[in-house]
């Protein structure tokens, strides 16, 4: 299930008379916080304000992010991975 896309989140906001950047601020949060999280899935805080500024459970947002209690999934795989294991730079004197 792919749930909302971000354009029609980023468009329900909008038809509450806020910008993204808006309600990041009057959540206390950076300015690009709300944005973030509409395009990735690591930003909780983000997530939280769009969720409490819709009046909407969580799951029917992001049913991928979120279980039907509202409970955060934990193992899922991102969109925009940051590198893991051992880097691959030459050593001082190591044989290429």
């Amino acid at each position: 299930m792919a749930g909302m896309h971000p354009e029609l989140i980023k468009a329900a906001i909008r038809m509450t008379g806020i910008t993204l950047s808006e309600l990041s601020l009057r959540a206390g949060l950076g300015e690009s916080t709300v944005r973030q999280a509409l395009f990735f899935q690591h930003c909780p805080a983000g997530e939280r304000a769009i969720i409490d500024h819709l009046g909407l459970p969580p799951h029917e947002i992001w049913p991928n992010r979120y279980d039907k209690d509202g409970n955060r999934v934990i193992g899922r795989s991102s969109n925009n991975p940051t590198k893991s294991g051992p880097a691959r730079h030459r050593q001082k004197g190591a044989v290429a």
